[in-house]
């Protein structure tokens, strides 16, 4: 009986939760206006300040300058109801993560149940979508591919581990095989961050569809693989080599007997963004034997053309095997 009346309770709590989240008073936050500025609300009657913070806010309003900390926020304002509330932008059509900060304290916009899970801290997030779906990364009306999640121990961490994996939508359709593609998310996220608000799979889609580029297979890791407790030097040490061991020892022998991908080296390709374009140039460009394609974006790699000066002092063995490699500082 007690079993009982503790999942009725549980129910009657759901339905008063939905029925306060469909109140005509409910908070909106964050607004989209037609002027595509966005409008941000928090109810907080008691709180000395409220800032908006977040990467994503903070650089597109051109307020993190070299040195400058960009998660320090820009006030809102408060009413006479305890409402405190901003109005920002114009934006331009793009997903954001945001966060407020109340009398110090960091926190989610609990009006906004679009949350990032990310390797350190959760984000709100709202996305400005183009008026006509003609974005690279928004969902449109085309063929869907699909994206598995994988689990698997590895024996370099000693952890159980999560591997995500695009197929295109004609995958299940025939039995070829397709060219490989190993995308590498960046410090703050996690193995799905590509597929969740990288929206990997859709620009995929669209990229498939328009012709493009060739349909393949994305293989989406976790690239973490040192204890985010560690001081950053440490982790920054070891977990690049300890990646590529679990890459090469773990990942890509999964992928090869699980999906039907190409052979051929010029078929495979890697890149990565931040973390993981540091990690796509150690692994992918000196592993030219396994890799064609390289991209890294956003790595920050000093010195790039000395660091990697063999690639330029035989520029004709370096474009036999090399049939693509794009890197960028931004």
């Amino acid at each position: 009986m007690k079993i009982w009346i503790f999942v009725l309770l549980s129910l009657s709590l759901v339905s008063q939760a939905q029925i306060n989240q469909n109140s005509p008073n409910r908070l909106v936050s964050p607004e989209i206006n037609a002027s595509q500025t966005v409008t941000f609300r928090l109810k907080a009657p008691h709180a000395d300040t409220v800032l908006i913070a977040g990467w994503d806010i903070m650089s597109y309003l051109g307020k993190t300058k070299s040195g400058s900390k960009p998660f320090s926020g820009i006030p809102l304002s408060k009413n006479s109801e305890g409402i405190w509330s901003i109005t920002l932008g114009p934006f331009e059509a793009n997903p954001y993560q945001y966060n407020f900060v109340v009398d110090g304290v960091r926190t989610l916009d609990p009006s906004n149940g679009q949350v990032v899970i990310t390797s350190q801290l959760p984000h709100s997030w709202f996305e400005l979508p183009t008026k006509d779906k003609t974005a690279f990364w928004e969902a449109r009306n085309v063929p869907h591919g699909t994206v598995h999640r994988h689990a698997y121990f590895s024996t370099i961490t000693n952890t159980n581990r999560e591997l995500y994996v695009y197929t295109p939508a004609d995958y299940e359709t025939n039995q070829r095989k397709y060219p490989v593609l190993y995308l590498l998310h960046g410090s703050g996220e996690m193995a799905h961050s590509w597929a969740t608000i990288g929206f990997a799979n859709y620009i995929a889609d669209n990229a498939f569809a328009e012709g493009k580029a060739q349909p393949c297979i994305i293989v989406m890791p976790l690239g973490h693989t040192v204890s985010p407790d560690l001081p950053f030097e440490q982790r920054q040490k070891n977990n690049t080599e300890r990646f590529e061991q679990d890459l090469f020892q773990h990942i890509m022998p999964f992928i090869v007997q699980k999906y039907r991908i190409e052979t051929d080296r010029t078929k495979h390709a890697m890149a990565g963004l931040s973390m993981g374009g540091a990690q796509t140039s150690e692994i992918g460009i000196n592993h030219l034997e396994i890799f064609s394609h390289i991209g890294i974006f956003s790595a920050g790699i000093p010195n790039f053309s000395t660091k990697y000066a063999f690639l330029f002092n035989n520029a004709a063995e370096t474009n036999k095997k090399i049939r693509r490699l794009h890197e960028s500082k931004r």
